[in-house]
């Protein structure tokens, strides 16, 4: 799923705002770190090169 796709589209993404986002720039592209709230049933989504990589609980 694309990083727009996940923002737009999902459930979870519109019910709730992320925090802060982290992001790492290498040579090889742009990694980021979306932050959610502690009571989120989400706590953090990871976004490599514009894909959804990781969702962690």
């Amino acid at each position: 799923m694309s990083e727009d796709q996940f923002l737009n589209c999902t459930r979870f993404a519109q019910e709730w705002d992320h925090l802060q986002v982290n992001e790492t720039e290498t040579k090889f592209g742009v990694r980021k770190q979306y932050v959610y709230a502690r009571h989120a049933p989400v706590k953090f989504v990871y976004i490599d090169h514009g894909k959804v990589t990781a969702i962690s609980r």
